[in-house]
């Protein structure tokens, strides 16, 4: 299967819990939910979080740290319009879960991310 990479094995995943996989020198977080598995990179675009730690909560990945929330199927967060995560594809060959990455072409990485003037996460004056 070119391309896709063994994370682990499927007996070290629980139902709606996280775990962290490598993918070359990637980190990738990668969810079970019933015979489903669900993998995108293992940080959130808020504050760099390890999305590994959160929790699937209906079609959703919630961060652990700030309860950002992020599309299992598209990536995309509802908190803002750059913050989403990069989806990869997984299979399943026997017991192995298999991850291969998503590449996302340059001009789609978080170009927006600092002319978003509402951003009070990365912009703060106390004045």
């Amino acid at each position: 299967m070119s391309g896709f990479h063994r994370v682990g094995k499927t007996s070290q995943f629980r139902d709606g819990r996280g775990n962290t996989g490598l993918v070359g020198d990637a980190a990738v977080a990668v969810f079970r939910r019933g015979d489903s598995y669900y993998a995108f990179t293992d940080k959130c675009p808020h504050m760099g979080a390890s999305l590994a730690m959160g929790r699937l909560v209906g079609d959703r990945v919630r961060c652990a740290w700030h309860e950002w929330t992020f599309d299992l199927a598209t990536g995309e967060s509802d908190m803002r319009e750059w913050a989403c995560i990069d989806i990869h594809e997984v299979r399943i060959n026997g017991d192995d879960v298999l991850v291969k990455l998503h590449k996302k072409p340059p001009e789609a990485e978080h170009a927006d991310r600092e002319a978003d003037p509402g951003d009070e996460w990365f912009v703060w004056d106390p004045e």
